[in-house]
């Protein structure tokens, strides 16, 4: 069990503590196990809006792509290392202030997953 990790932490040059623990979870894990992927919470709460309004990113669109990114290539790293059955659970769109920020992440990680074929 991973907590407290944004997909933004996973890009390459982050070295902060969730991306540590995620390494030191995944690393646990048997190959070619069933595993259940959930994160973009705190991303679409507080990171990418984040990011956008310091000037990260142009809009929230162009953010999501980026930590999107960063979530599918790590996960596809782990496939690659372990063959992992992924499944990738979208974001619960369950807070009112974030719900319209979550629908659009799920249709764009959907679309990713759809994309990356695997």
């Amino acid at each position: 069990l991973v907590t407290g990790l944004k997909c933004w932490h996973l890009r390459p040059e982050s070295v902060f503590f969730p991306k540590n623990n995620f390494h030191n979870v995944t690393d646990s894990i048997p190959h070619r196990a069933d595993v259940v992927f959930l994160f973009g919470e705190i991303d679409c709460r507080e990171g990418i809006l984040r990011a956008v309004e310091k000037g990260r990113y142009k809009d929230i669109e162009e953010g999501m792509d980026a930590t999107i990114g960063y979530y599918l290539t790590a996960l596809g790293s782990l496939q690659r290392q372990k063959q992992l059955n992924i499944y990738v659970q979208p974001v619960a769109p369950v807070l009112n202030e974030t719900r319209e920020v979550v629908k659009v992440f799920n249709r764009m990680l959907k679309d990713a997953v759809l994309a990356a074929g695997t």
